[in-house]
């Protein structure tokens, strides 16, 4: 894990000062996956059912690989990455607390350094610092990679679904930007001004407030998680649906209100140009 996390952030790095093909710095998220899964790291249940070992470890590559993009993708607006990534450290390592101290340990840590950060990075006036793909592939491959540690029989029943949860913000939005771009026939990996973000702003909310929506709804989901930790089994695993449900309602909701906004746009400029 240390070697993979390294590996991350120094071609994360490397990255922001020259520029890497995307195609190369798959292959680095490739061959980190690789290294933690063969290392024995793995989703070993899900809803109690016990995963065959190679549908576990192929499970666990599509998390970790996809997580990793997904946090270096929603880092577009200051303070939103390190937003989502603080809020959901603070949930998992309230649900290692008890079976897997050193991984509160680990994501108080991660999280006291985020907050750190943030002094510098939220958008009031003005962002002075940001992540690059250093700190949000790297901040996303430990996301990703907590949870794949040991822990109780009673938390490893729903725990991936759980971290489902955690990570939706930049999961839906990394769905919705790789079938966006198949549909367009254009590259998975090309940049594009439709992300979550872009459209709040499009809304008309400024910077503030589009962080200030996403923040609060993640704390919400954060505590829904840490509350459903504490139920019985299968009153969690309900608990759980319903707040993915919701967010799936809750991105198709700013899909189509963007939408409106952006065709009104174009029609009153069409009736400008006449």
């Amino acid at each position: 894990l240390i070697v993979a996390g390294s590996l991350i952030f120094l071609f994360g790095i490397i990255d922001d000062i020259k520029n890497l093909r995307a195609i190369f710095k798959l292959l680095i998220q490739l061959v980190a996956c690789a290294s933690v899964v063969l290392g024995g790291y793995r989703f070993r249940q899900i809803f109690g059912f016990v995963l065959p070992k190679y549908a576990g470890m192929a499970l666990t590559f599509c998390w970790i690989l996809g997580i990793v993009n997904a946090y270096n993708l929603i880092d577009g607006m200051d303070g939103l990455c390190g937003t989502l990534s603080l809020t959901a450290l603070v949930a998992a390592g309230l649900l290692l607390r008890g079976s897997f101290w050193e991984g509160t340990a680990i994501c108080f840590v991660l999280a006291a350094s985020i907050a750190g950060f943030l002094v510098y990075n939220l958008p009031v006036p003005n962002a002075k610092i940001f992540l690059g793909d250093g700190g949000s592939q790297f901040l996303g491959f430990m996301i990703a990679t907590i949870p794949l540690y040991s822990t109780s029989a009673r938390l490893e029943y729903n725990k991936f679904f759980m971290m489902l949860v955690l990570v939706s913000f930049p999961m839906m939005d990394t769905i919705a930007a790789i079938w966006r771009r198949l549909r367009d026939h254009r590259p998975i990996m090309s940049p594009d001004k439709y992300h979550l973000h872009h459209k709040l702003l499009n809304i008309g909310f400024n910077k503030v407030q589009a962080l200030f929506i996403v923040a609060l709804i993640q704390i919400l989901l954060c505590a829904v998680v840490v509350f459903a930790s504490y139920q019985r089994q299968k009153i969690a695993t309900s608990i759980l649906v319903c707040a993915y449900i919701f967010m799936i309602c809750l991105f198709s909701a700013i899909h189509y209100v963007n939408k409106a906004v952006t065709r009104r746009i174009l029609n009153r400029d069409r009736e400008l140009r006449k």
